[in-house]
């Protein structure tokens, strides 16, 4: 299994910087609100969207796009694919849920110390 190279974001304070860094290391990006974490209302603004035809399935990697996005919603939060480079993600909830987790990943000899994690709010 090959490894996913994340950009580092960590010096970037624009969004749209950081979205158009995940689309060169080769993600699909969209945007999304940081409000409730679902795609932005600009992807799709009439509502009328076939289903399962909007949101995260018009995510891209084009540059062009990723701009042209941002120049309409500058406080829209990157979301990323993770399908579109072999990352996967997992979901893991609540304390107890997290506790588990890091039992079984320990038990199975995952490597969680070299994999990047992140802590997003809980609604």
């Amino acid at each position: 299994m090959s490894r996913v190279t994340l950009p580092d974001t960590s010096t970037l304070e624009v969004m749209v910087d950081i979205a158009v860094a995940w689309a060169e290391a080769g993600f699909d990006v969209f945007p999304c609100s940081s409000a409730t974490k679902l795609p932005h209302k600009i992807l799709d603004p009439n509502g009328k969207s076939p289903k399962g035809q909007g949101g995260f399935r018009l995510a891209t990697s084009g540059v062009a796009l990723i701009k042209e996005w941002w120049d309409q919603a500058p406080d829209a939060v990157p979301a990323v694919v993770p399908g579109s480079n072999g990352c996967v993600v997992i979901d893991v909830d609540g304390p107890d849920g997290k506790r588990v987790f890091w039992e079984k990943a320990a038990a199975s000899g995952f490597d969680l110390y070299s994999t990047p994690i992140t802590d997003t709010p809980q609604h």
